[in-house]
């Protein structure tokens, strides 16, 4: 399985931003990833006709687009440009289409979430969130419209802020099947509540996912600097990730905000991580680097059992989750 991904590609993260963060950056005929719609890559030349005037030649083919990408229409794409260039200038404005949200300065999400929420009608914001949506395969399940009517839902309830900047937080909140079960109660009547469980564990696993490769990564800089595992310590993985706990070596993983992580090897330079989904399922990850020596990634599940990264048989693991 590769990484679960809401609309987005191999980065990390909220359908609309994730959208969004696409433009200009794929080429034609590929995706930008899941929940995403294929970029039109539009030849650089004079401005389009419909160039709003004072608008740039750049600004406009970004509006043109923003256009192709979301499906918003051409006034409401030049109107979040115009906007964006207002707020934080044609530079930053521009770049900021191409950033995925995680990476956009915090002085500049007010601009862009206002841009958003201003420029752009509802039912538009609300499809695009839709469509990118983390619901899995239960989102097969359902109908344009219901769809549509969940993306609302999600505005609703979880928020833009929330679903543009704070992935994690509006994963959590579709990955509690209650929770999700009364989001979506007003856009479901037959099979909600297989929809519920199906896109809620989906939801879930993805949070643990997230937490894994979460943790990996801040590791993995530490290894880096320092050319091996050896001798990372519980007090180093807290201090990177204070949303998160780190137990003893070895102590399992009873949920996802708890990391187990365990360093093993012959020369105990690998890393094993495991974290457990709300939905029961354990994810497992080992990574191994000892001076310049670089062994693959590896992943695994585990859908009993302790959750324990120093207790997991090396047939857990495989080149993909």
């Amino acid at each position: 399985m590769t990484a679960r991904r809401w609309g987005v590609g191999a980065a990390t993260v909220a359908a609309l931003v994730m959208v969004l963060g696409a433009c200009g950056s794929s080429s034609p005929g590929t995706s930008a990833g899941p929940g995403s719609t294929t970029a039109t890559t539009r030849a650089v030349g004079p401005p389009l006709p419909t160039t709003p005037a004072g608008m740039s030649e750049a600004a406009s083919q970004a509006a043109h687009q923003l256009a192709d990408q979301t499906g918003f229409t051409l006034d409401e794409s030049s109107c979040i440009v115009t906007a964006l260039v207002a707020g934080i200038g044609e530079e930053a404005g521009l770049a900021v289409l191409q950033t995925p949200s995680e990476s956009v300065p915090a002085e500049q999400r007010p601009v862009m979430e206002k841009a958003l929420s201003g420029c752009v009608a509802p039912d538009a914001l609300a499809t695009l969130v839709a469509r990118g949506a983390p619901f899995g395969d239960a989102g097969t399940t359902i109908t344009a419209a219901q769809r549509s009517c969940l993306g609302a839902r999600m505005l609703e309830v979880i928020g833009l802020r929330t679903l543009l900047f704070d992935q994690e937080a509006a994963l959590v909140a579709t990955a509690d099947a209650t929770k999700l079960a009364a989001l979506a109660a007003p856009c479901l009547d037959a099979g909600a509540d297989a929809f519920v469980r199906s896109a809620s564990t989906y939801a879930a696993d993805t949070v643990a996912e997230v937490a894994v490769r979460t943790v990996l990564t801040a590791a993995t800089a530490r290894a880096q600097a320092a050319k091996t595992y050896r001798g990372l310590t519980r007090d180093a993985l807290a201090a990177d990730d204070e949303a998160r706990t780190f137990g003893a070596d070895g102590a399992p993983s009873d949920g996802p905000t708890a990391v187990s992580w365990h360093l093993g090897g012959a020369k105990g330079t690998t890393l094993y991580l495991a974290v457990r989904s709300t939905s029961g399922t354990c994810f497992l990850l080992r990574d191994d680097l000892d001076d310049t020596t670089v062994a693959s990634r590896q992943f695994g599940k585990l859908a009993s059992g302790a959750c324990s990264a120093s207790a997991l048989p090396d047939a857990s693991f495989a080149d993909a989750w």
